[in-house]
């Protein structure tokens, strides 16, 4: 009996160890987006991405930071094979093509030495804007993976590569006469971000 009371007393201790290290910070993040779509034989398209996190702090080396990001994609200097239906030919053109997301991510991420991070985390992206009719998904899954470095002031660099899992692109009605296809079978979207974010510090200041 007195085992338990103690080991009891043990586990209360622990818990309320472990709820006194847990803090959360809002924050936002910003940056450069270079993505390209795998098996196209396009150029990576430079755009930009936005988002809003909340990163809770259970110990000094694991956070866990949920994220709503807008992120604008795509791939650049694509070959299509286009249909004119003026002259009902059809006919190669080089296009780029946009493609935005809202992305829902769940990042992991593990602080070394107060300062260097890193992470991994997965994300769900919904199709809100795109340019092109052969962008037939409305949604992607993606692994993220990224490297940090957070400063004292709260502001943090980082760069992540984000890749994804579905098929974006519908390419059955890019060949010649000859059945040469243009892309390939499988068409990822592969996203690398440099950017910076900063976390909100919510405690209040003693007088």
């Amino acid at each position: 009996m007195k085992k338990a009371i103690v080991a009891s007393l043990f586990l209360c201790l622990g818990i309320s160890n472990l709820n006194a290290q847990v803090t959360f910070k809002p924050g936002v993040r910003g940056g450069l987006n270079l993505s390209t779509i795998t098996q196209t034989e396009g150029t990576y398209r430079p755009d930009f991405y936005l988002g809003v996190f909340g990163a809770i702090n259970f110990t000094k080396v694991y956070t866990l930071q949920p994220e709503i990001n807008y992120s604008r994609q795509g791939v650049n200097d694509i070959l299509l094979y286009d249909y004119n239906s003026n002259s009902n030919e059809y006919y190669l053109k080089n296009d780029d093509i946009s493609v935005n997301y809202i992305s829902l991510s769940a990042m992991n991420k593990f602080t070394i030495a107060n300062r260097f991070q890193i992470m991994v985390g997965p994300t769900l992206d919904f199709v809100v804007g795109k340019d092109s009719e052969y962008i037939y998904s409305d949604a992607d899954l993606a692994v993220n993976f990224g490297l940090g470095y957070k400063f004292p002031n709260g502001i943090s660099v980082e760069a992540r590569f984000k890749k994804g899992i579905a098929e974006v692109l519908y390419n059955n009605y890019y060949y010649n006469d000859n059945d040469n296809y243009f892309w390939g079978d499988w068409n990822t979207n592969n996203v690398f971000q440099l950017g910076v974010s900063y976390a909100f510090n919510l405690k209040s200041k003693n007088k």
